[in-house]
């Protein structure tokens, strides 16, 4: 019986646990993509993507979504405004993808360690890290999904990124 309790617990406690939780980005669905052109411009937007965690509002902003996307060679860049007293130490950029491309999870992208506290700073992400081999043709026609995280695993934002 008292095995028994804290399970019991625990699935009363399930909901307001869930509900509280930052959006999980290992199981939120990756399709759709905020596709821009080759200059940044949003063609078509995906309102789940690159949304800041309530965390992190008024210290991180997403001045510049990650274009071109979609990608020919596997590279996009992306705008990241700062403002925060307090500071950010660390920044990981960090790629995860769901269709099959055999790969460790997850897999740096671009790693920060100088982050600034206020200002714009702009980082260049290299899906093809994403292939074991380092074979963008392994890439191509798959959607991959970036999460930028704090050094404490905090997810601040994340979106998709499409390979063409």
């Amino acid at each position: 019986m008292r095995a028994f309790l804290p399970a019991l617990a625990l699935l009363f406690a399930s909901p307001w646990l869930v509900s509280c939780a930052e959006p999980e980005t290992e199981t939120d669905p990756i399709e759709g993509f905020t596709r821009t052109n080759q200059n940044g411009q949003i063609i078509s937007e995906d309102r789940n993507d690159w949304r800041v965690a309530a965390r992190f509002a008024g210290e991180v902003s997403v001045s510049q979504v990650p274009f071109p996307n979609p990608t020919r060679n596997g590279q996009v860049q992306l705008t990241i405004r700062f403002s925060s007293s307090a500071g950010i130490s660390r920044i990981d950029f960090l790629g995860i993808s769901r269709d099959g491309v055999p790969v460790s999870y997850p897999v740096i992208l671009e790693t920060d360690l100088n982050v600034p506290n206020f200002g714009a700073k702009t980082y260049r992400l290299d899906f093809v890290k994403m292939s074991p081999n380092r074979n963008l043709a392994e890439l191509r026609g798959r959607l991959f999904r970036a999460r930028m995280v704090d050094g404490a695993g905090n997810v601040i934002t994340y979106g998709d990124v499409f390979i063409e």
